[in-house]
């Protein structure tokens, strides 16, 4: 999550090496040489569109959290929760 003077990003996705590769597919060799022909298996998306109102009213909660309280839902003061030391995004 970013924020700006007047707006916020949220990004959801993976960091796992192969997230890409199974969400869109692959066609081509990969970095050891190897030739693929990969269809996409999506995950990520679909369960987001399922769940759509569920993922926006999870945002907004932890958006209200961070604007109207200045922490986390677990009382503490931005950036300092335990779960994420360096800077509170997760509201949770």
């Amino acid at each position: 999550m970013s924020r700006g003077t007047r707006h916020c990003v949220v990004r959801v996705g993976t960091n796992a090496p192969q997230g890409k590769r199974l969400e869109f597919g692959f066609v081509g060799r990969d970095v050891l040489g190897r030739y693929y022909n990969q269809e996409a298996q999506p995950h990520l998306r679909p369960a987001v569109d399922e769940n759509v109102d569920e993922v926006r009213e999870e945002i907004r909660a932890a958006m209200r959290q961070l604007v109207l309280q200045g922490g986390c839902s677990d009382g503490r003061r931005y950036g300092r929760c335990p779960h994420c030391p360096a800077q509170c995004a997760r509201g949770k």
